[in-house]
């Protein structure tokens, strides 16, 4: 029994990823097309400093830039920078490669979250085409930064939310605050509002 319904989940996730294959693909052309381009400007040369810092301590609990402690932002957005420096290098491919895979996230999640809302593929397409073609977006989807993981944390919260009002199952009430906990790791009290917003609806 537990091995079908792993069975049915595997088939679910492989057709979401088949139904927003076109917008992964665009995606990674418009967000990519970054890795190509080794310039790093303002913080993103301190995150990528100190993501590389954690490749080479080992130790994912200490930030430090210039061999001191860095607490200025929260770990969860250095601890991907890492993982995408450890196994590609710690040059800028690396350095950009963890945001271009969480811009993505955010693109196929905003697509299948307005899908389903709306009932209409168009709407879904159309939604993460206005949001990859606003400059504040492209400026910093295509630069290591913050800001699309706390994005990707707040909304995928927001859907797990409205899908509890949906279905009152308890994993989705679950998944609204764990999600929300991420963005918390990821850019402090900015990741509670999905919270807020909820609370607030209720």
């Amino acid at each position: 029994m537990e091995s079908r319904s792993s069975g049915g989940l595997t088939l679910a996730v492989l057709a979401a990823f088949h139904d927003a294959r076109w917008v992964i693909a665009f995606a990674l052309v418009v967000f990519g097309a970054a890795l190509a381009v080794p310039q790093m400007r303002g913080d993103s040369l301190v995150y990528a400093a100190v993501s590389k810092n954690l490749v080479q301590s080992g130790d994912p609990m200490h930030l430090t830039l210039n061999d001191e402690p860095y607490l200025d932002a929260p770990p969860l957005f250095f601890w991907i920078t890492a993982t995408a420096m450890s196994v590609v290098g710690t040059g800028p491919v690396g350095a950009k490669l963890g945001a271009l895979i969480v811009s993505v996230g955010l693109c196929v999640l905003l697509y299948r979250g307005l899908r389903r809302i709306f009932d209409d593929r168009m709407v879904g397409m159309l939604a993460v085409f206005v949001f990859a073609a606003t400059y504040g977006v492209y400026r910093n989807t295509t630069q290591p930064t913050m800001e699309s993981l706390v994005a990707l944390c707040a909304f995928a919260s927001l859907m797990c939310f409205w899908r509890w009002l949906d279905t009152a199952r308890l994993y989705w009430i679950v998944g609204w605050g764990l999600l929300a906990g991420l963005g918390v790791l990821a850019k402090g009290l900015v990741g509670v509002l999905p919270l807020v917003a909820g609370l607030v609806y209720l």
